[in-house]
């Protein structure tokens, strides 16, 4: 309901463009007129990506609100819900009283306002003075931090910055509609001038990492031989009970059995204990250890309650 009624107000800003469009005089550059001309056949077509760059070239050569009001609806169609409301507030702004395209402009703000999403980017307490945040490449203020901020839909990159510490890049993926929060921080690892490390030494906390994988690796495969044994013990006392009578002989089959329960038994718990304490300890060496240079990628999904769930993946 809302994209029909959003549908129907921009034909409005598109007539009352092209009258303006249509006044001798109107406009003084005849390549404003073909760019908004095109633009106003590709949206037409459905081609909105394209439209939108006729419209933004129209829009540089000659300014007309009636030009900014179009690229609005085409920023809207292609996800840039955030820029098209700032574009429309501007033209708000500036749009004489009594104007016939006050009430559709209003009208598709409310609209864009509903499904914009927002984003509160929030920085941990525990990240240093001094420490910048930067999304899309601009510096975000610290009175900008801890607020609903509305984004356009798509692929953001929200990159945080420390002195003596690598740079942690959190690339955010947000939809029509979404409500998040994230909390944002610099790396824990410290930068080492390259020519200091010496030609091909690992970077810091690089044997932690690989001396903890190679601990829980192990620690898994030891737990995995343990349990495999425990199931062998259980499948071979059961074939003791059932050829041996108790505190008597046994069949050759029990004895066999008996055997093997002998052998499997020890091997069991060992397993086990030592898998543990290996998996234990290579945990640890991760968790505790520098965290490397990375990425670290967010997906936001929508909740019933109107909100949004993130998911964060990369390096820690």
């Amino acid at each position: 309901m809302g994209r029909r009624v959003f549908a129907r107000t921009v034909a409005v800003f598109v007539v009352a463009a092209a009258v303006a469009q249509a006044e001798p005089g109107s406009r003084g550059s005849d390549e404003a007129e073909r760019r908004f001309r095109s633009g106003q056949a590709l949206a037409s077509r459905g081609d909105f990506a394209a439209a939108c760059r006729e419209f933004d070239a129209s829009l540089r050569l000659e300014p007309s609100l009636g030009t900014a009001l179009n690229l609005a609806d085409c920023e809207a169609h292609t996800g840039k819900l955030a820029t098209a409301i700032d574009r429309l507030r501007d033209a708000l702004g500036r749009l004489p009283r009594g104007d016939d395209r006050v009430a559709p402009a209003r009208q598709t703000l409310a609209d864009l306002e509903r499904r914009v999403p927002r984003l509160t980017l929030v920085l941990a307490p525990e990240a240093p003075r001094g420490t910048r945040v930067l999304c899309d490449g601009a510096p975000v203020g610290r009175d900008a931090l801890g607020v609903a901020r509305p984004f356009d839909a798509g692929q953001h990159s929200i990159v945080v910055q420390a002195a003596g510490r690598d740079e942690r890049r959190y690339d955010v993926a947000l939809a029509e509609g979404m409500v998040a929060r994230l909390v944002v921080e610099p790396t824990d690892e410290r930068d080492v001038a390259p020519g200091a490390r010496g030609p091909g030494a690992s970077p810091p906390g690089a044997s932690r990492r690989t001396a903890g994988f190679v601990s829980l690796g192990l620690g898994t495969l030891a737990l995995a031989g343990g349990v495999v044994a425990e199931v062998m013990l259980a499948d071979r006392k059961q074939t003791v009970r059932a050829h041996c009578v108790p505190g008597g002989d046994c069949d050759a089959t029990g004895l066999a059995a008996a055997a093997d329960e002998e052998r499997l038994a020890p091997l069991g718990v060992a397993g086990l204990a030592i898998g543990t304490a290996a998996a234990g300890l290579g945990a640890w060496l991760l968790l505790t250890g520098p965290r490397p240079r990375g990425a670290t990628s967010v997906g936001a999904a929508p909740t019933a309650n109107g909100g949004a769930a993130l998911s964060v993946a990369g390096t820690f």
